[in-house]
């Protein structure tokens, strides 16, 4: 896919700056899904065909972050690597009160099923604590524990450990990111 038709793509989604990015995630009272990848990524232009339908699944909700910008500086990397525990792109985040519920890093998965991978907390009951969310090729589980309700809610205060890394994707398919993630909210 080339990078025109990557942009006719993502011509829909909402594009908004690093400011913004940074207010998504001090918005206490808000939720955002938000897109984060570039022209010049080829995974990115891969995966966003089904970006632009999982944009019409979400009634045109879908927030985009170029990271070919301007603003997208050393410490707005540094940001989005502390928020995320890791950065890579194409990355999709949902991002409720402030604070990171679902997330896929990565293409390989089809826009239903990104709808259903990033929003399954919301159908889940409230006391589930526990999400996965499934990237693509070099397998990692990364553990994001969230402070209980009684400790300091700052997200430093969050705690980050690779528990185990695996394999690769069949040669015969096309090269694709894929990584398995559990968050575990209060």
């Amino acid at each position: 896919m080339t990078a025109q038709e990557y942009e006719a793509n993502v011509a829909d989604f909402k594009a908004v700056s690093m400011a913004d990015v940074y207010h998504m995630f001090d918005d206490t009272e808000n939720s955002y899904t938000l897109y984060i990848g570039r022209p010049t990524c080829h995974y990115c232009r891969d995966f966003s065909l089904a970006l632009k339908e999982f944009n019409a699944l979400t009634g045109s909700q879908l927030y985009y972050y170029n990271t070919d910008r301007q603003d997208f500086t050393p410490a707005a990397k540094n940001f989005l690597t502390k928020k995320t525990k890791m950065f890579a792109i194409p990355t999709t985040l949902y991002i409720d009160k402030g604070q990171i519920i679902s997330g896929w890093v990565g293409s390989g998965i089809t826009s239903q099923d990104l709808y259903n991978q990033l929003y399954r907390n919301i159908k889940q009951d409230s006391e589930s604590s526990t999400q996965e969310i499934a990237i693509k090729d070099r397998a990692a589980v990364i553990s994001l524990q969230q402070p209980a309700a009684s400790e300091n809610n700052n997200a430093a205060n969050k705690d980050c450990s690779k528990i185990s890394e695996s394999g690769r994707s069949d040669s015969n398919q096309p090269h694709q990111k894929r990584w398995f993630l559990i968050i575990k909210g209060s």
